[in-house]
């Protein structure tokens, strides 16, 4: 049986820690955000293009319906330095060859 709509068993929900708890939940609730603002995100579009044949100046898709998240800056993306560029590509490269070597192995 699982713990609402998460995907928790009891058994699972039992072992965890209030601070597993919270994280899960979390990201479970971030998701279920994401996909409501999905759908908000579809039904603006079908809006715009009903109403884009008729609008008489040049228009936006904020134009037809403003949501509290079109102002807010992407969450989580950060442009990578060069350094951390570089440091990324080494770590990928030792994971390849660790791969090469699991796979010479078989």
């Amino acid at each position: 049986m699982a713990i609402g709509r998460m995907g928790l068993s009891v058994r699972e929900f039992a072992t965890l820690t209030p601070a597993e708890f919270d994280s899960i939940y979390n990201e479970w609730r971030e998701g279920k955000d994401l996909e409501a603002r999905g759908e908000w995100e579809r039904c603006r579009w079908i809006c715009y293009y009903i109403l884009k044949p008729y609008a008489k100046k040049s228009l936006r898709k904020t134009d037809v319906l403003k949501f509290e998240w079109d102002n807010q800056p992407a969450k989580g993306k950060k442009k990578m330095t060069k350094m951390e560029r570089a440091q990324d590509k080494e770590q990928f490269k030792k994971i390849m060859a660790l791969w090469k070597d699991d796979e010479q192995d078989s």
